[in-house]
């Protein structure tokens, strides 16, 4: 008998205007202790296989466990933390917790304070010398190295003290195979910057990708609000076993790239014997976009529906109001099933909007054929110059095209990191670009709507 489990949310707004083969993912956060300070506090949070004997970090900078802060100091050798083992002093600290008992998950941390000598943005990452070894969307994974980075832009100019996006939900790393999976990263910025989602190749090391990773047809995730879905077919076939992946999570205010940070995740398909689902009682758009006007509240259903369900779990920054918040932006809500079999089976992500603004766009461009096609395009509308970020030191073409395909603009041998549009007129248009990559790859094309406003 199948047993219906469902929850009443209704969300008010008042309104004030080493061989390591033990390690399953993880990120690195980082947080400015003061507006005006040039002092940062990093952490570095990893999942791991509580039975491996192998430890998160090392003993050795030889052998790598290295934090490198990315300002040219020397790198900061992350010392072993496991079972009994969370070592602290000189500036720093750890912990380590059992999360998921019958899944043989623990999660560490290591913090540690840094003070950079000037403003600037910088890229802080973590290297370990080995990933899990099985790994099946690429190859060779007992042999690639553990790499995580963050980015983020200190100025103590700035009305605010940089922080990374904390997530909303605990990584869920087994899921049951032949089933649709939807599974959130949405995250929540204290710093109410906008928040845009991509899937990006895990790394060996910095720009260096793993070797012949392939990302799944149907895997995809919502730019606006970090819903990862997948049929859970790859290669045209549903097969069980551990699967690696990355979200880089974008932080923008006003068009600007803030920040990032980039989760390192696996999902483990095992066989299961049911098929979970959630639904909620209202339509709304492609992104589950919910408008609460001011004075004003919102009130739905959400539905899971299955013999092993368990309970229902919402997760939202909203939760941490006194009934009395404002934002300008958006908050990302996630409604989340538990089996009793321990098996994740779907989240549902909804975001929160206080007033009716325009989702401002990240444009991933999308491969048109096999070849990966790693390009980054913003701000979309642009007024004026226009970014591309990707694809480094490869020549690239760049055709601009009217909605009825006419050639607009075309820019041959183009590989700079920005296109002065200042002369284009206002309208929609299609970006495309085409990069033939080196000899090894067959050219990769892309193209994405985007707006211009010439003011």
């Amino acid at each position: 008998m199948k047993r219906i489990i469902f929850c009443v949310l209704y969300i008010l707004l008042v309104s004030h205007v080493s061989s390591a083969t033990h390690l399953r993912g993880g990120h690195i956060s980082i947080k400015q202790l003061g507006k005006t300070s040039l002092a940062c506090r990093i952490t570095i949070t990893v999942y791991t296989d509580s039975q491996s004997p192998v430890l998160f970090g090392g003993t050795k900078v030889s052998e790598g466990d290295l934090l490198n802060f990315g300002d040219g100091s020397s790198p900061v050798l992350v010392p072993e933390i496991g079972p009994g083992k969370t070592p602290s002093g000189n500036g720093f600290s750890s912990t380590y917790t059992i999360v998921d008992t019958d899944g043989w998950v623990a999660r560490a941390t290591y913090t540690i304070d840094h003070t950079y000598s000037k403003s600037g943005a910088y890229v802080v990452s973590y290297e370990e010398l080995n990933r899990n070894s099985g790994v099946i969307n690429f190859d060779q994974s007992l042999n690639a190295q553990f790499y995580l980075e963050s980015s983020f832009e200190l100025d103590p100019l700035n009305d605010k003290a940089y922080t990374s996006p904390v997530f909303l939900t605990p990584p869920a790393f087994f899921a049951p195979a032949e089933n649709n999976l939807s599974y959130s990263m949405a995250a929540q910025d204290s710093n109410d910057y906008t928040l845009l989602y991509e899937l990006t190749t895990p790394n060996m090391g910095r720009g260096e990708n793993v070797i012949n990773y392939k990302l799944p047809e149907s895997f995809s995730i919502n730019q606006f609000n970090g819903l990862i879905t997948w049929d859970t077919k790859f290669l045209g076939m549903f097969r069980t076993g551990e699967y690696t992946f990355n979200t880089k999570v974008h932080q923008f205010e006003n068009g600007k790239r803030i920040g990032y940070i980039i989760r390192d995740f696996q999902i483990i398909l095992e066989d299961a014997d049911f098929n979970g689902t959630n639904s909620d009682n209202r339509d709304l758009d492609e992104n589950n976009r919910i408008f609460i006007p001011t004075e004003g509240g919102f009130s739905f259903k959400v539905f899971a529906e299955d013999s092993e369900v368990t309970s229902l779990e919402a997760f939202s920054e909203l939760s941490s109001h006194d009934n009395s918040f404002s934002f300008t932006t958006s908050y990302a809500l996630v409604v989340r099933a538990k089996y009793r079999s321990g098996n994740f089976g779907k989240d549902l992500g909804y975001l929160i909007y206080t007033k009716d603004i325009e989702l401002p766009g990240l444009d991933v461009v999308l491969p048109v054929g096999r070849e990966q096609l790693n390009v980054l395009i913003y701000p979309n509308p642009v007024r004026d110059i226009l970014k591309i970020e990707g694809e480094a030191g490869v020549s690239k073409t760049i055709r601009l095209l009217s909605t009825n395909g006419q050639l607009v603009l075309e820019r041959k041998n183009f590989n700079k990191d920005q296109l002065d549009l200042t002369n284009l007129p206002t309208g929609i248009y299609v970006l495309q670009i085409e990069s033939k990559g080196n000899i090894q790859k067959n050219p990769s094309i892309g193209k994405v709507l985007l707006g211009f406003v010439n003011c």
